[in-house]
């Protein structure tokens, strides 16, 4: 049993924003789905190596980037994201032992850092914050933060 992710495929006409976990944990997406359906939003899956390509789609407003994956230099990947036309919110989450890489991911810059607990108690507010039609200036809101 392969527990690395597939690209999910929207439907074209699917105009929802977007959020894209970045993920080879398909346990991870499912417990995203609920949240951001309540956010108005929908969340799309994709693998490290497609991270910045597809963060570029139409309706990308958040990466959430799974700590846990081989991600390579996370600060490399942090500035790609940020440097596309539409920078979406990037977000990092992981297990609360790797200390070293949620640190390495708030010196990337990333808009929050979370533990992966966190992350799934905090997923519907994470969501309507950073993804969602009504998230407009996500600097508004202060009910989701970092480690």
């Amino acid at each position: 049993l392969s527990r690395k992710a597939t690209p999910h495929v929207a439907a074209t006409d699917d105009l929802r924003m977007t959020a894209l976990l970045e993920t080879t944990d398909l346990l991870a997406a499912p417990q995203q789905y609920g949240p951001a359906s309540q956010a108005g939003a929908r969340v799309a899956t994709c693998t490290p190596k497609q991270a910045i390509q597809r963060a570029g789609d139409p309706g990308v407003r958040l990466v959430l980037l799974e700590l846990a994956s081989p991600l390579g230099d996370v600060g490399q990947l942090v500035a790609g994201l940020k440097a596309l036309p539409s920078a979406p919110a990037v977000v990092a989450f992981g297990p609360h032992v790797q200390e070293a890489k949620l640190q390495a991911a708030t010196d990337a810059g990333c808009d929050a850092v979370l533990t992966r607990g966190q992350l799934y108690r905090q997923a519907g507010a994470l969501i309507a914050r950073y993804a969602s039609p009504a998230a407009g200036d996500a600097d508004d809101a202060d009910d989701v933060g970092s480690v």
